[in-house]
């Protein structure tokens, strides 16, 4: 089974969130821009949907900025 998720309202408020993406292939998973301090809580428990956090296998940032990695 292969599933590409996009996750669009992690933080609530007037918070900044950049779109997070979970490849999710056989039960483990890469996360693409994980986001930062304010998206850790709610991706973890929106990730545990499709597999165990001790599954993800990659963690893929596109670029530097806290908004896309600060919470890797």
């Amino acid at each position: 089974m292969h599933k590409c998720i996009v996750f669009t309202d992690l933080v609530e408020g007037e918070g900044i969130q950049a779109n997070q993406f979970l490849i999710v292939h056989n039960g483990e998973g890469m996360l693409l821009d994980p986001g930062g301090n304010l998206t850790y809580k709610n991706l973890l428990a929106e990730m545990a949907s499709y597999f165990l956090p001790a599954h993800l296998d990659y963690v893929f940032a596109s670029h530097e900025d806290p908004d896309i990695v600060a919470s890797a």
